[in-house]
């Protein structure tokens, strides 16, 4: 095998730095870092590190210099991360910046152990103290690299150059030398990931099954905690040569190559001697007692018995990821190319809104209407002061509801199936900043606007220099009522109305009568008061079929109207 083939600069043997730089200087110069200001500090470690990084040092020194600047490093980027991932959406230009910064911190710190790499792989493999030095200088490129690509990740950004490249080439570097597996000293190892085994090839696999979890489907926020969740499955990854098993159909790596982790498609492809079937079996196994867990603790006996929110996101995230790794089927339905002018609308709010011509939201004065017609020429007739009183307070709840403030988004088509379709911004502009994977939309097509609404949603972001966010929308039905929905019992019991949609039958897509509603707030098991404005009905939750953040589709039953609760 070759040498790893890495991006390095190649400084001059007579370009030190003035004044020379000495490990107990170096300490003292990060001691006086602004403590209090993450991004300063972090330009001034990026600018000290380029600095280290393009001078010579022999590979000894330039390990003592990052030895020092270990403990501010790993603060500096794990606040940057951290920063990343509270950040909202909407605030797209900083989020931008601060990925930016982080990226670029990231890439000088692997930069500075990858020149150690360089310069030790050429040394006698019998040299006192060579191997020490080449197990750290591998372990903590490789964790480096494997971070700058949770970053581009997390904010939907292309993979910076090369990246797979030099991960695989490192670690089949560091396995050809039996360093893979040997245990580095890293005190800085955090969260879910402090009591894992600091080995280059935990963290080579830990990126691998991340990268199999497809990152660009991820919502945002999800993509460090799942990275973090399987690190503790990276140790049961096992990589099988292709050339001795069938690797059809299975996900493979090629580490002579710059690509990342894959699906075999094509047996041809996978034939080579550096190819690897990637064998996740048992992490599988290990996340389906996590769902089969998830899943008991929500089944519920009771409505006052529901999980927690927060035990509700989790469910949701270990079943969508279940879902990733055992998705192996090749795409059924052929993707065409094809330009269209399309409107899109972001959000369930929105995509009410215009489901329903614009029409003003008042579920409560309509609720308290219906009840009034039912109730008239019956015994239970409301007082007049009773129903002055319901008629200030619904009055009061329906004015909450009025904004309109919604838009509808001119986007292209670029190609399209029966199931969904590719959009980006269209020339001279970019796509919506406020777009999220999981977000749900309506769209149609921008010829004569006339068109019903279909309601979709967004699978996958990736940001594009050109054309801004490209997405991928998967429609989830044809059209959808706007309807009004709130708790009676269960989950999300005791708030107000909130806009939802209905999705008739349809047998042409074999789907069944179902709810979208907000994400997170309802669950199985719920009942609740359907508001068609003309019409109220009462239905359960019976079954989840599709679940974000930002919305959630159940499957439902009718039920007759709940006794009121003392």
């Amino acid at each position: 095998m070759l040498l790893p083939v890495l991006d390095i600069p190649t400084p001059s043997l007579s370009r030190r730095p003035k004044p020379y730089l000495r490990p107990r200087k170096l300490n003292r110069w990060a001691a006086d870092l602004p403590s209090g200001n993450v991004a300063d500090a972090s330009r001034a470690l990026l600018a000290q590190l380029h600095i280290i990084n393009h001078s010579h040092y022999d590979a000894g020194e330039r390990m003592k210099l990052m030895a020092t600047l270990l403990p501010v490093s790993h603060r500096l980027v794990f606040s940057l991360l951290d920063s990343l991932n509270s950040a909202s959406l909407s605030h797209q230009g900083q989020l931008t910046a601060q990925a930016s910064l982080a990226s670029n911190l990231l890439a000088e710190l692997a930069t500075g152990y990858k020149l150690v790499v360089s310069d030790l792989a050429l040394w006698d493999q019998d040299r006192a103290g060579h191997n020490t030095l080449l197990q750290e200088a591998l372990y903590f490129a490789v964790k480096w690299l494997c971070l700058r690509l949770v970053v581009t990740y997390a904010v939907y950004q292309p993979e910076p150059n090369h990246a797979w490249r030099e991960l695989n080439q490192l670690y089949q570097f560091s396995e050809r030398f039996d360093m893979s597996t040997v245990t580095v000293d890293d005190n800085y190892e955090g969260g879910d990931t402090a009591g894992l085994a600091a080995t280059t090839d935990r963290l080579y696999k830990q990126i691998i099954l991340l990268a199999l979890s497809e990152p660009y489907k991820l919502m945002h926020n999800e993509v460090w905690q799942l990275y973090s969740l399987v690190g503790n499955w990276a140790e049961v990854i096992q990589f099988l040569p292709a050339e001795s098993t069938p690797a059809y159909h299975e996900y493979v790596i090629d580490l002579g190559s710059d690509a990342e982790p894959r699906l075999c498609s094509d047996e041809a492809e996978c034939d080579t001697e550096d190819c690897y079937i990637i064998d996740i079996g048992e992490a599988q196994r290990q996340l389906d007692r996590l769902v089969e867990n998830a899943l008991r603790s929500s089944r519920v006996g009771h409505y006052d018995d529901s999980p927690s929110l927060q035990l509700r996101q989790r469910r949701d995230m270990l079943l969508r990821l279940a879902r990733s790794w055992s998705n192996k089927a090749a795409r059924k339905d052929r993707r065409n190319e094809h330009e269209e002018q399309v409107e899109v609308i972001l959000g369930l709010n929105a995509c009410h809104f215009f489901s329903s011509q614009r029409a003003d939201f008042t579920p409560e004065m309509d609720e308290l209407r219906l009840k009034t017609l039912e109730n008239a020429g019956s015994s239970n007739v409301t007082s007049p002061k009773d129903f002055a009183a319901a008629f200030r307070d619904a009055l009061q709840k329906d004015r909450r509801h009025s904004h309109s403030g919604y838009q509808i988004n001119p986007l292209t088509q670029r190609n399209r199936s029966s199931t969904g379709m590719a959009l980006c911004g269209t020339p001279g502009s970019s796509s919506p900043p406020d777009a999220n994977v999981g977000e749900l939309v309506a769209y149609r097509s921008g010829k004569s606007g006339s068109d019903a609404w279909r309601i979709g949603v967004i699978r996958w972001l990736r940001s594009e220099p050109e054309t801004g966010t490209d997405m991928g929308v998967m429609q989830l039905a044809r059209t959808g009522v706007p309807i009004a929905v709130r708790a009676l019992q269960g989950a999300g019991e005791g708030t107000d109305y909130f806009r939802s949609l209905l999705i008739p039958e349809s047998e042409s897509l074999q789907q069944s009568r179902s709810l979208i509603v907000p994400g997170t707030i309802f669950d199985i098991g719920t009942r609740l008061a359907v508001n068609e404005g003309s019409k109220l009905f009462y239905v359960r939750l019976t079954r989840l079929l599709q679940s974000t953040q930002e919305f959630s589709l159940y499957e439902f039953a009718d039920i007759d109207a709940p006794p009121p609760r003392l």
